[in-house]
């Protein structure tokens, strides 16, 4: 029963655990809007009630929640626990670190990533063999390093996967054997992008084609954008370390290999964008047969939020870039981008046309990038508050959200498709990670000048 606040404690007011909380999460006392105040601190306590203890691998990590932790079982995928770590980098740099490290844990001597782990560590065989992961580790490490300045962990060392067999690296080298693998294992294809494999960040893109006659060849556009965003800011980082430590023979080996790679990429990209708009999704063929191009002349939101973040793209066309995303896929939906301007398989939900919040994010640094102004626009559009304000009637989505959102493609807008007939599970942490660091990045940094 509540009380007069000037008879009981404002601590006992709140919760008897407030005050333990308060030093969890951070303080935004400064914040005028009540809005952002509210969900940003609310995102930051979802991510903490969130974090999952690994025993297997003795760190913790954010899960995605949702389907996959919370009804499936499964510890996936570690793209999505690198996600989860960037907003920690400002909020709680300890647990940062350690989703990073278990993501880690995750490698192969050959540099592979595994995907997930069920049970007790245990990484199942599955059909997917994944073209990002090390593309998403270099984002993760490179923000790391900026936010925190913490270039120590660099000569940490980490258990290969598996752990109990005890053998162990540092971080730097092993990150020299995670550019090894994009660069030679995962390959480029016939126009010179990344390839796709089994997967990237759609793990069923592939649809009716089987990824077993496609991934030798399959070109991904959305890799290779988002590494063109990523290893600028990877490489400058690594040139931060050289300061910080004695520099090495890989060291300086891996900053010059990584900075040929970038420039090869770069040109390759340029050349297939020439007399584009917006860039095209994937090729999965090896030869020029146009049905098995994609995204050409209707827009795929996927690689459009990181072509808008690569720094040598021109501004007019990032402004144009963004025009045709604005117009084809964002001014029409209520909430954010939604993945296809028209579906490529026909339904509209889902990976065919649904708002992704793993797409949001990316696209509100993109966006920021040329325009700080409307990107802020997009992130308080994409607020909880605002949900609310358009679904008054819905209860999913008002305190979380799935990791998917239909759009007005589909005949369920501004739900879940998994709600039909599945057991529903609420809480995915993309939702909570991604604005909560768009808004420390984007909207309380200043500039990009280092913490």
């Amino acid at each position: 029963m509540l009380t007069d606040s000037k008879s009981q404690p404002q601590e006992e007011l709140t919760g008897a655990y407030a005050h333990l909380w308060r030093q969890a999460l951070p303080c935004l006392e400064d914040e005028s809007d009540p809005v952002l105040r509210c969900e940003m601190l609310w995102n930051a306590y979802t991510l903490e009630a969130m974090a999952t203890y690994s025993q297997y691998f003795k760190e913790t990590y954010i899960p995605q929640g949702t389907i996959y932790a919370y009804h499936l079982g499964e510890n996936a995928s570690n793209r999505d626990h690198l996600q989860h770590a960037l907003p920690l980098m400002y909020t709680n740099p300890k647990l940062a670190k350690s989703s990073i490290r278990y993501a880690m844990m995750h490698s192969s001597t050959d540099g592979e990533i595994k995907r997930q782990n069920i049970g007790f560590g245990y990484s199942n065989p599955g059909v997917y063999m994944e073209s990002d992961e090390q593309i998403y580790m270099f984002m993760a490490v490179a923000e790391y390093l900026r936010i925190t300045g913490d270039y120590a962990f660099l000569d940490e060392s980490v258990y290969y996967y598996p752990v109990e067999n005890g053998r162990s690296e540092m971080v730097i080298n092993l990150l020299v054997k995670h550019f090894i693998y994009l660069r030679d294992v995962v390959g480029r294809g016939k126009h010179g992008l990344i390839k796709m494999l089994n997967s990237d960040w759609s793990d069923s893109f592939f649809h009716p084609y089987s990824p077993n006659i496609y991934s030798g060849f399959a070109q991904s556009h959305l890799n290779t954008a988002m590494a063109l965003s990523v290893l600028p800011a990877f490489i400058r980082e690594l040139k931060e370390y050289v300061a910080f430590a004695k520099p090495t023979s890989i060291l300086e080996d891996l900053i010059e290999q990584a900075g040929e790679y970038y420039d090869e990429i770069y040109v390759a990209y340029m050349a297939d964008m020439e007399g584009r708009t917006f860039s095209p999704r994937c090729y999965l063929c090896e030869d020029d047969e146009p049905n098995l191009k994609f995204g050409m002349d209707s827009l795929c939101i996927e690689p459009q939020p990181f072509l808008l973040q690569v720094e040598n793209f021109p501004l007019e066309r990032k402004k144009q870039l963004y025009h045709e995303i604005k117009t084809r896929v964002l001014d029409m939906e209520k909430h954010g981008a939604r993945t296809r301007e028209v579906p490529l398989w026909g339904s509209g939900n889902a990976e065919d046309g649904g708002i992704w919040f793993s797409h949001q994010g990316p696209l509100i640094i993109g966006i920021a990038s040329f325009d700080k102004a409307e990107a802020v626009k997009l992130l308080k559009k994409l607020s909880f508050h605002r949900f609310a304000e358009n679904y008054p009637d819905y209860w999913l989505g008002h305190w979380t959200f799935a990791d998917v959102l239909e759009s007005s493609l589909f005949n369920r807008e501004g739900l879940y498709k998994g709600w039909l007939k599945d057991p529903f599970q609420g809480f995915c942490a993309h939702a909570h990670a991604w604005l909560l660091y768009c808004y420390y990045k984007v909207y309380r940094e200043a500039d990009e000048t280092r913490h």
